[in-house]
């Protein structure tokens, strides 16, 4: 097996029925804040989606590429397999970053707390596609597992968007800058901000600017964390301060940033019984704490790239 999935089979599951669409921000920060222009950063909403994808796809849950000499991971403290949570391919997703040599990014976790995160304890490999000529069989089941820590397969659809940071980690001027040059009334007229239901509408202008403006809602790689709580960027041991990588999200929008972060292929749902909109929601079924997000970050000046995990919740 030199590519286990031919680009007509991956390009037909990725693009061949939709593409989730994030819609334009109310007001283009830049222009808005000058001052803020060179603090946008791009940032890869992938969007999952219930649905099954070939072993070497980009996805989440199911069965992914592995070695099949490769002996399967086991959590010692759980005495239980770890599970597929992530799997993403260079030509998908080259955003992440990938190790020299590597295509294939995966993360493996144990699908129970762990005392140092208190979140599942992850694993990150790096493979070469082109090198998988075989398929281990599928993964291990467990027994042992909080249940919201066993994704549901799922298929990806990335899409970039530009984002600014969290409003927590403003100054005190930069705070000045968004109240003195955002003009909610302007912002409220948006069509795509109409209130639908029980969902909320932002009360002023930094509440705009903090569910609309900064970080992206959902899982996603790259750009700015979402911070649930406060800013809390790891140490590595190599005494550095390791570099965000990617977010695990409990959902894809939140009651008051629905109007910027559902995409508009899927506001059809708003309407619906909640299990439809879960499907957009929470497609991998996946919960940290109370809704919260498990942040995945990466020290690059160390030879084997060590990663750290951890989660926040309200």
């Amino acid at each position: 097996m030199t590519a286990m999935t031919s680009r007509r089979n991956w390009v037909r599951a990725f693009f061949g029925e939709r593409r989730p669409t994030t819609p334009d921000p109310p007001v283009d920060v830049a222009k808005a804040i000058p001052d803020f222009a060179a603090l946008a950063r791009t940032t890869v909403r992938l969007h999952p989606r219930r649905g099954k994808v070939d072993p070497d796809a980009s996805k989440i849950g199911g069965t992914f590429a592995w070695p099949e000499s490769e002996e399967w991971p086991r959590c010692a403290e759980h005495d239980c397999p770890y599970v597929t949570a992530l799997q993403l391919r260079e030509e998908d997703v080259p955003e992440l970053g990938f190790r020299p040599g590597a295509d294939l990014f995966q993360v493996l976790w144990c699908p129970n707390d762990h005392d140092d995160g208190l979140c599942p304890a992850v694993r990150v490999y790096w493979r070469q596609v082109s090198q998988m000529d075989r398929l281990a069989p599928e993964p291990p089941e467990t027994t042992i597992a909080d249940r919201y820590y066993l994704p549901k397969e799922c298929r990806l659809y990335p899409e970039r968007v530009v984002e600014y940071p969290d409003a927590i980690e403003l100054s005190k001027s930069q705070h000045q800058l968004v109240e003195e040059c955002l003009a909610i009334s302007e912002l409220l007229a948006n069509p795509h901000v109409k209130p639908v239901g029980e969902f909320e509408l932002p009360e002023d202008e930094m509440h705009v600017y903090e569910a609309w403006l900064s970080t992206a809602d959902g899982t996603k790689v790259g750009g700015y964390p979402s911070w649930v709580q406060f800013p809390e960027y790891p140490t590595c041991a190599c005494g550095e301060r390791v570099d965000y990588l990617m977010s695990f999200a409990s959902a894809e929008c939140e009651a008051v940033t629905w109007a910027r972060w559902l995409p508009l292929d899927d506001r059809n749902l708003l309407s619906k019984p909640w299990l439809k909109m879960e499907s957009v929601s929470n497609a991998a079924h996946w919960m940290f704490g109370d809704c919260g997000c498990m942040y995945l970050f990466i020290c690059r000046r160390c030879g084997d790239w060590p990663t750290r995990a951890f989660m926040q919740c309200s």
